[in-house]
């Protein structure tokens, strides 16, 4: 369970540095038992859309 929670940390540390990097457009990655399964992409602050990368 720790490996989980540290990657969810680095996972949050991620989503955050790349929201600050650009006001644009940008992605927030999901992930289910440690695999990334695809991310949602904001544009604006707004949820544009969910892309699976299956």
């Amino acid at each position: 369970a720790k490996k989980y929670e540290d990657a969810r940390k680095a996972q949050n540390r991620d989503n955050a540095r790349r929201y600050s990097r650009s006001r644009g457009t940008y992605r927030v990655y999901r992930y289910s038992n440690g695999k990334r399964i695809g991310y949602y992409q904001y544009r604006n602050g707004k949820r544009t859309g969910y892309h699976s990368l299956r």
